[in-house]
């Protein structure tokens, strides 16, 4: 390496051997001797400086020296990035950790109460005897709290929509799924006019009025006018057990323009074991 600079505008690295250019831009450019150097050829006093240019200072030496501190200060930023990366996933694996420990479902069986304490419903298709656990109704009763009609007449043909309301409920705490059918037949002949259905869910003696309506156009006959009698069956399933005593109401019941509406309790009375 020579100890001039390089001869390329705004460039300030030493020049390769003694060429005038450095090592990036001696490409594609002739040598530059220095003004005064000597002939190759020619034989120089022992000692006699071969350039005469004066030293120079260590400009490449200052750049280096910086580029060095910003790789450095670049590497310190990157580390610092990596470090608190790593850290991040390490919190997130520790509380992901203690959420699973806490909130991991738990495989024992769950305890039901219906009034009894130690009722265990059992797991349905265990294979178990269903006697092995306590049938809930053995001590549990539907109970039908109040039951009506509404009837809406046609204008000017004798027929109308008939709507049956009612409240049926269980006489202890527990919670089932409930099943109503509704038929509604002549008091004359006894044929069959409509059969609807209705499920429900309820809990105890809950307030939950459950209703179905029956048009006055329907399969299998028309409600017209006139006399009849209104049926109500409710069973309900409690985990894997369904009542073995479900609960019956029969009423019967006269519609028209003048008779609108009445109660379902004539026969068998409401509010009570029915």
């Amino acid at each position: 390496m020579g100890n001039r600079r390089c001869a390329a505008e705004g460039c300030n690295a030493l020049e390769f051997r003694s060429e005038g250019w450095c090592q990036r831009h001696r490409g594609g450019n002739d040598p530059i001797l220095p003004a005064n150097a000597p002939n190759w050829w020619e034989e120089q006093p022992e000692g006699a400086p071969l350039l005469a240019t004066p030293p120079l200072q260590p400009v490449e030496e200052e750049e280096h020296s910086h580029i060095r501190m910003q790789a450095a200060e670049e590497k310190s930023i990157g580390a610092r990035i990596t470090e608190g990366v790593l850290g991040l996933f390490f919190v997130i694996a520790i509380f992901s950790g203690a959420f699973e420990t806490s909130y991991a479902p738990d495989s024992s069986p769950t305890v039901i109460s219906n009034g009894n304490e130690g009722f265990n419903p059992g797991t349905p298709g265990s294979g178990l005897a269903q006697d092995t656990y306590t049938n809930p109704w053995n001590d549990c009763s539907i109970v039908m709290y109040d039951a009506w009609w509404s009837y809406y007449p046609a204008a000017a043909n004798d027929s109308g929509n008939l709507a049956i309301t009612w409240d049926a409920d269980i006489n202890c705490p527990i919670a089932a799924d409930m099943y109503a059918t509704i038929t509604i037949e002549t008091a004359s002949e006894n044929d069959t006019v409509r059969v609807l259905t209705n499920d429900f869910w309820t809990y105890s003696d809950n307030w939950d009025n459950m209703s179905v309506f029956a048009t006055a156009d329907g399969l299998p006959g028309q409600i017209v006018d006139g006399t009849y009698t209104i049926s109500i069956l409710v069973t309900g399933t409690h985990s894997i057990y369904r009542t073995n005593a479900p609960l019956f109401l029969q009423a019967s019941i006269t519609v028209g323009e003048d008779s609108t509406t009445g109660s379902l309790c004539t026969d068998h009375p409401c509010g009570v074991l029915s």
